[in-house]
This record gives C-alpha cells, structure tokens and sequence, in this order.
C-alpha cells in the first residue's frame, strides 16, 4: 500500500508540475526591439499578460507575430517557436520563477532563476509619447544602467525581456548607451486564450542562473569542439569571449569582486 500511495504523490506532483507551466493571456503588447550592435537589426517583440495578472511571457525574434494559438490534442513543435528559434521569458510571480528559453551556439538552452529583484529609482522627469504621459525610472542591472519610461494609465508592472516591478507598464526602456532600445507599438486587449507552455519551453539543457554565464562565456566547449573536427596538425587559437548581450556582469560576480 506504502509503493502504491508513493505513486499517487509521485503522480499528483509530476501532473501538477506538468499543468502548471500555462498561461492564459488576455492582453497582447508589442514591443520594436532596436540592436543598435556591431550588426545592427530591428525585431518585434510581444509581451503577453495572463489573465491573472500574476504571469507574463515575453518572446522576440525574426518574424515574430502576435495571436499564439494551439489546437486542442495538437502535440507538435509550433513553428512559431521552434522554427524561428524565438527567444521565450516566462515569469510565474505566484511561484517567483523566471524561466528563459534563449540559443547557445544554434542550440536553444532553458535557464531558470528567481525573478530579479530590480531596483528601480523613481525620478520627477515626465514626457509624452504619442497620447501617453510618462514617467522616467532608472536601473542598474546586470552589467548595464537602464532609463525606463512607463504609463500609470496602464496600472500593470510589467514591461519586456526581464523587466517588472514599475508602477506603470513599461512604454520604453533602453540601457545608457543605445546599444538595446524597447519601445511599445500596440497594445491589444484579447479574447482570453490559453497557452500550453510545455512544448515552448522545451531545450536540449536545463541550466540554472548560474551556470549561464560560464556556458555563454566560457568558450572551451566550443573550442574542442571545433578542434575536433580539424585535419590533424591543424591547430586553432583560442581567444577569450568578450561579453555582450543584455547581461554582462551578474550580481554573485559583482559580490565576489567586493570580497
């Protein structure tokens, strides 16, 4: 009875763990993305907002659209994920979960984290953007300062990528130097439709917060394998990575530094 009663628990667990990772949004905000990079691009981004308000899922890439949609009993890879290999930013704020589906040399990882807690500064400023009156915040997060403008016409403290915890939905966002630049086009309120994550955050690999770095950075891996795949006698030198993207700089780091 003891191996039978393990089971049910097991099950109620794995099922419920299974069920949990869903989203039913009600609310569609369209984000222009600029990488003003060493290769410069402009993508679309979409935020969508649970019904709840207590879940959110951000997604940016080529070709991106709005109006996520999966027939029911399909069980297939949507190409409006794995095709373009989207990058996915889920947050459960019931469950303080941060769960990001990101591409590591042409290979999707799934990393997991707490929601970060962002320390925002409020600050008197205020412009308009088209009809909105905003309001200028600003951040220090992971290597980068950010100025965030957000609207308390929308009450919703949401906005893309990572960012949350404003008074305001987030209009625009872009770190110091212009190199990343969020800026909202529309925002659409739905009919609710419920969204199954687990095909979404699907990757070859789990990884936590902080083995990330070390994954992203930290070339070795890539270097033997490449070497690997040389004629023999063929060497390659290895070059230390130079950080780029979003996050450059993580707070354990930072942490270590001062120590």
């Amino acid at each position: 009875m003891k191996i039978i009663s393990y089971s049910i628990i097991l099950f109620y667990i794995i099922t419920h763990i299974t069920y949990a990772q869903n989203i039913n949004y009600d609310v569609e905000i369209e984000y222009t993305i600029s990488f003003n990079t060493e290769r410069p691009t402009t993508q679309k981004g979409i935020l969508y907002l649970d019904s709840s308000r207590k879940k959110s899922m951000f997604m940016y890439g080529k070709n991106t659209e709005s109006s996520i949609k999966q027939s029911d009993g399909e069980n297939t890879e949507y190409d409006l994920f794995s095709a373009g290999k989207k990058k996915v930013f889920y947050q459960d704020f019931n469950k303080d979960t941060l769960i990001s589906r990101i591409n590591l040399f042409s290979e999707q990882f799934i990393v997991e984290e707490n929601i970060p807690q962002l320390k925002w500064e409020i600050h008197d400023e205020e412009k308009m953007l088209d009809k909105y009156l905003l309001k200028k915040a600003t951040l220090y997060f992971r290597g980068r300062n950010y100025i965030a403008w957000y609207s308390e016409e929308y009450p919703l403290p949401y906005g893309p990528w990572k960012f949350s915890g404003l008074p305001g939905l987030i209009m625009e966002v872009y770190d110091t130097t212009k190199r990343y630049h969020w800026q909202v086009n529309s925002i659409k309120q739905t009919e609710e439709t419920a969204l199954d994550l687990k095909p979404i955050l699907k990757g070859k690999e789990t990884l936590t917060i902080k083995q990330y770095p070390d994954r992203k950075f930290n070339n070795d891996n890539q270097y033997k394998k490449m070497a690997s795949k040389l004629p023999k006698g063929v060497q390659v030198t290895q070059m230390k990575t130079l950080r780029t993207g979003f996050e450059i700089k993580f707070e354990w780091e930072e942490e270590e530094k001062k120590n």
